[in-house]
């Protein structure tokens, strides 16, 4: 940094009061901490709560897939086809669900105004997995693609779509209540720091008052030391500064006397010179 704008930069930052320079020192600590600790908690709830829906997402669709074996192998579509609506009706994450065969065409499915069906080639689980994810961005946002094989994968799989907006929502409402506490928790501080500013620039008020004073002559002035501080120590150095001033002024009127009364006794000085 130039040392001009160093500069620039020093002088408007000591033109600022005390208690505006306390006050935005509190204010910056609190609003770090507050980021901080906001994203923070953000991104471990967001992981936690990332998890539990993939689990819960798992967890949902291996279910179905068991119940989906005997009605796959009978071909009773109608009962496929009632549990998956269950599926997304006993779930508020669950977006949609549907069954293949295990030529991957349809047997079943939630939707309500057709099935999309190029959903079908994105995601797929391969031999021997017991599921795969698959993120899939949509116009509702992004939607956890869960396939997990049914009987192995020899009579298909079962396919749910578990929705973020909940997690999302929950996020939000998090970050929401911390941004308040982080306010409330500010405004404290406010208050907290207008006091310990209060409390700090009486003394240093008072001590300036006394300087002004004593700069005018009067050398009565006296400070009572407010705490054991060391601004304490600094008005009870001002305290003896001034009894010294005050001694040596004594000093220098009783000097300034014995002269003039030496002088006045003086013949020789008290003759005033001829022409």
């Amino acid at each position: 940094m130039p040392r001009s704008l160093w500069t620039r930069l020093w002088d408007l930052i000591g033109g600022v009061s005390l208690r505006w320079k306390i006050m935005g020192i509190a204010l910056a600590m609190l609003g770090i901490l507050g980021l901080g600790i906001t994203l923070q908690v953000r991104q471990m709830m967001g992981q936690a709560l990332t998890w539990e829906l993939e689990q819960r997402g798992i967890s949902t669709a291996q279910t179905l897939a068991a119940q989906s074996t005997d009605l796959v192998l009978t071909n009773n579509l109608y009962t496929l086809f009632e549990l998956t609506m269950d599926a997304v009706q006993n779930h508020p994450d669950v977006r949609y669900a549907f069954v293949l065969d295990a030529q991957r065409r349809l047997l079943a499915h939630s939707f309500q105004g057709g099935f999309p069906f190029d959903l079908i080639a994105a995601n797929d689980v391969a031999a021997g997995q017991p599921y795969h994810m698959a993120r899939l961005l949509t116009e509702e946002g992004v939607i956890l693609d869960i396939a997990v094989p049914i009987f192995g994968g020899n009579a298909g799989q079962v396919r749910i779509g578990m929705s973020q907006t909940r997690l999302h929502n929950t996020l939000a409402a998090v970050t929401r209540r911390l941004i308040l506490t982080i306010v409330l928790v500010s405004l404290f501080g406010v208050f907290v720091s207008t006091l310990l500013t209060w409390l700090l620039s009486r003394p240093i008020l008072a001590l300036s008052q006394a300087t002004r004073r004593v700069a005018q002559g009067d050398l009565q002035q006296r400070i009572t030391p407010w705490a054991r501080d060391e601004i304490g120590a600094l008005q009870a150095s001002f305290n003896e500064m001034v009894e010294r001033l005050a001694q040596s002024h004594q000093e220098m009127r009783r000097i300034t006397a014995i002269c003039f009364s030496a002088t006045a006794s003086c013949p020789l000085c008290s003759r005033s010179p001829g022409p």
